[in-house]
Order: structure tokens, then C-alpha cells, then sequence
């Protein structure tokens, strides 16, 4: 045993030392023999308590040490979503093999993988970890639709991937974009994985193909992405290669704690029970009633609960609530919590909904699903996703639902980043219209947060696919900056 706080020991120096120094009392009412030895008992006790305490605040602990083994540096892998990632010379086509390639390879690695999307500007979207759940997850919420930068900036992800710390293992899935004056930094081991061919292939757009200044674009490999790698991939044999190089570990000696200031704690409170007061007394009495009476008392609060829950089923959710708000169990602030939802205070019901903790999966997806229907009564729609979401990758039946609808409510409050500027214009154009009703204004904005090839049902199947959450907006913005300055957008 030892303590943490060693230097506070030393305050039972001057606590000894009073413990020995004599009492004298003069002109005693009383024979000075009974004064004296109630005085000293009860001082002794006082002293006893006070060092309990200081003991107590030495923090005393039990040391116990654990060799943990861990992998010292992550593998990140960078996808590449520019506009040449369409063509369809890997089939079926560039991006869905290299997503499919990395699914692979995040359920063969042991090690923590971190996921990196790139065009022109670089996006963690998953920070390294071991949840190969979450990983997926993430993969698959990736929206290409929404990125309006179309062209590659391998430069910029090199750079991006050297700040994450002194040594870094990457691999990125690319055709290599156009760059040739490509400079690796040195702290990075650089895994070029080829996706594309060398022939290559025209990029498919709006049911034709890409042109630029009249001319038909082909996208081919880079030979430069490939000569500035420690290790040239094919995208056929990159899961098995990858996953096989051998990675550094380390091993760490960590030290866990074990308090025991509660034990001398706990003591100072009984002796100065036992000093000051006759309670400890009167328990010993009554020790065998009070477990009768917490029998009976559990029986009565289940009683109490199943009244609860009839008044609810009643929608009486008033009288509901009552009995509720006086029962302590988690069950009972969860009855609450829906009373309230029912009564429409949404506030007081979130609040309690926040404090409920649970380790079992599906007793969090109800909480989650319940969370983001306050959050949706109350109009905020971003916190409502994402409750959504996380209710729906629990397994929560109700939730998927819930989510396609608050994305399309969502939608009509607010249009998506990619279609602002149509909206303006197409507000232009109906300004006579809207002096007549603003049922078609309703109408139009609906239609314009919706894409050009299916609007609502095309929204539905991107939030469904891979039961994962989507990205937030903010994502996309941060891929997104600087797209209208491209010269070559692909």
C-alpha cells in the first residue's frame, strides 16, 4: 500500500504530539475524577477521527501493474472521390472496387485503421480505431454526389497525413490525378494503390461522358503516383499485402490504482456517530424490522409502478408522471420521460432521458429513439439525426423510419449546400407565384432538395444503404471548399 498524497501525513506530527499533552481544569462544580475521564475519552475519539481523515485525504492506495501490448503507429488509408473515380475501367467501377478492396482489408487488419477521404482537400472521416463496426460504417456514408470538388490533390494529402505524428503508414486508393511534382514527406511509408489502368477509361457524367474545351476526357494511371511510393500496389493484391506487412508494437507497463480512502472515511463518520450520537444504538434495536420494512417496501413500489404504467396506458399522464417522479428506479424515469413526451414537454423529458445509463443495446436504442423524438417536436433537426442514427445502428426497428423522415423535414427547412444557388434562381422565376398562395413555394422547395434523377426516393435509399449514419453537412463543406476555382475538375 502507499499514498498519493504522502506530504499530508506529516499533519499527524502536531496531532500526536496535542494527544499527549495534559488536561488541567480548575474550580470543577463537580468531583474532577468524572469530569476529566469523560472529557479525555471523548478528546481521544476527536483525535482518532481527525487522523482518520488525514489519512483519508493521503489518498492510500493498492498499486497493481498491467503489461499492455499495442500497435505504435496506425494504418491510414486514403480514398480518392474525385470525378475519375466514375470510370469503369475496374469494374464495375473505379470507386466501388476500391471501397470494396477496403472493406476487405478492414476485416482482415489487426491493427487500428483510420479512414481518410480526398478530391481536392483531405477529411478524416474515421479516426484510427479497432471498431471495424464503425469503420464500415463510415465507409459507406461516404455521399460522392454531394462533393462538388471533382479533381485530385494527392500533394495535399501527403501533407495533411505527415502532421499525425513522427511516423505514419498510408495507403491511398487513387488513380494518381495529373500531378507530377509529387514530394513525399519523410516521416510517412507511402502505399500507392493503383486504381485504374493504364489505357484508362472515359468518366461518365449525366448519362454521357466528360469533355473539356469540346474534347472527350481520359482518365488514366499515374505513373508518377506510383514511382513516389515505398511500395506500388494493384488494387487486386492491396488487402492481402497491406494487411501481411509487419507493423511495429510496443509494450507499456501501465499503473492501475485501487482506492481505499473510503475505508478510514467510512470509520471517522461511525466513530463520530458512536461519539455524538445514540443512533448506532437504536439500529441495533430495530435492525430486523428495518429488513421487513424494505421488503415491504420494494413490494409496495412495484405496485406503485404497474399503477403507473395503467394511468399511462389510460393517458391519465398526468397522475402517471406523479407516481413516477417518486419511484427510484430507471424504469420509473423512463415511464416519466414518455409521460412527459406525451404531455408535450419535450425539454423536461430529454433532460431525464440524457440521465438514463444502460450497457444493454437495445434498452440504449430506445432511449436514442425516444431522444431524437424530442429533439424533432422540438425542432432541432441536426441533434434528431443523429439520435436517429445511432438508434438504428443499435437495432432500434422504429428508428430507420424516423430518420428517412426527419432528413426530408429537414430538407425542407433548409436546402443542402450543392443546390443554394439553384434555389435563388429558381426563386427568381416564380416570384409571381408566390403572391398567389405559398402552397407552390412549399412545393418547389421540396422538389429542388431532392437530386435530378429521383428526389425524395433517391435521399431514402442513400440513408438506408449500409444502415450507417450519413455524413453531416459540415463533412462535405470541408471537401467542398475552394471547388469553384478548379481548372481540371477530375
Amino acid at each position: 500500500m502507499s499514498f498519493l498524497y504522502p506530504q499530508i501525513l506529516w499533519f499527524l506530527i502536531p496531532l500526536a504530539l496535542f494527544a499527549f499533552q495534559k488536561s488541567t481544569i480548575s474550580h470543577l462544580p463537580f468531583h474532577p475524577s468524572i469530569i476529566l475521564a469523560s472529557a479525555r475519552s471523548k478528546r481521544a475519539m476527536h483525535l482518532l477521527i481527525a487522523a482518520l481523515i488525514l489519512i483519508a485525504l493521503a489518498r492510500p492506495v493498492i498499486q497493481k501493474s498491467v503489461d499492455t501490448t499495442y500497435d505504435a503507429q496506425p494504418l491510414y488509408i486514403a480514398l480518392d472521390l474525385s470525378a475519375s473515380m466514375r470510370a469503369q475501367d475496374l469494374t464495375p467501377d473505379r470507386l466501388t472496387k476500391a471501397k470494396e478492396t477496403i472493406h476487405a482489408l478492414i476485416d482482415q487488419a489487426q491493427r487500428r485503421i483510420g479512414l481518410i477521404a480526398f478530391s481536392a482537400n483531405p477529411l478524416i472521416i474515421a479516426p484510427p480505431t479497432y471498431d471495424k463496426t464503425v469503420l464500415h460504417q463510415a465507409l459507406d456514408a461516404i455521399e460522392p454526389r454531394y462533393i462538388l470538388t471533382k479533381s485530385t490533390n494527392i500533394q495535399k494529402v501527403l501533407d495533411f497525413a505527415s502532421r499525425f505524428g513522427p511516423s505514419v503508414d498510408l495507403a491511398i486508393f487513387s488513380d494518381g490525378g495529373e500531378e507530377q511534382d509529387l514530394l513525399k514527406p519523410s516521416n510517412i511509408t507511402l502505399f500507392s494503390v493503383a486504381t485504374a489502368t493504364p489505357s484508362g477509361a472515359l468518366i461518365p457524367k449525366d448519362g454521357g461522358y466528360l469533355t473539356h474545351e469540346g474534347h472527350l476526357v481520359v482518365s488514366r494511371l499515374n505513373p508518377a503516383f506510383l514511382a513516389l511510393a515505398d511500395q506500388a500496389l494493384q488494387i487486386h493484391e492491396a488487402a492481402k499485402i497491406l494487411d501481411s506487412r509487419p507493423h511495429q508494437t510496443q509494450k507499456e507497463q501501465q499503473t492501475t490504482y485501487i482506492e481505499l480512502f473510503v475505508a478510514p472515511l467510512f470509520l471517522a463518520a461511525l466513530l463520530y456517530l458512536l461519539v455524538h450520537t445514540s443512533l448506532l444504538e437504536r439500529l441495533k434495536k430495530f435492525w430486523p424490522l428495518l429488513l421487513i420494512l424494505q421488503l415491504h417496501a420494494s413490494i409496495i413500489e412495484e405496485i406503485s409502478i404497474q399503477r403507473a404504467y395503467d394511468l399511462y396506458m389510460a393517458k391519465e399522464y398526468d397522475k402517471s408522471a406523479q407516481i413516477f417522479a417518486k419511484l427510484p428506479y430507471q424504469e420509473a424515469r423512463f415511464g416519466l420521460a414518455r409521460s412527459l413526451m406525451k404531455m408535450g414537454k419535450y425539454k423536461e423529458a430529454l433532460k431525464i432521458l440524457s440521465s438514463i445509463k444502460s450497457k444493454d443495446p437495445r434498452k440504449k436504442g430506445i432511449i436514442y429513439l425516444n431522444q431524437g423524438i424530442c429533439y424533432q417536436k422540438m425542432g432541432r433537426f441536426d441533434q434528431a439525426k443523429m439520435s436517429f442514427a445511432k438508434a438504428a445502428q443499435l437495432k432500434e426497428p422504429k428508428a430507420l423510419g424516423r430518420l428517412k423522415t426527419i432528413i426530408f423535414e429537414k430538407n425542407q427547412k433548409k436546402q443542402p449546400l450543392p443546390f443554394s444557388r439553384q434555389k435563388k434562381i429558381t426563386t427568381k422565376k416564380i416570384k409571381g407565384d408566390n403572391k398567389k398562395g405559398g402552397a407552390s413555394s412549399n412545393l418547389q422547395s421540396a422538389l429542388l432538395a431532392g437530386n435530378a434523377k429521383g428526389g425524395k426516393k433517391s435521399r431514402q435509399k442513400g440513408v438506408t444503404k449500409g444502415q450507417g449514419m450519413p455524413l453531416s453537412s459540415k463533412v462535405y463543406e470541408i471537401i467542398n471548399k475552394g471547388y469553384i476555382h478548379e481548372k481540371r475538375p477530375w
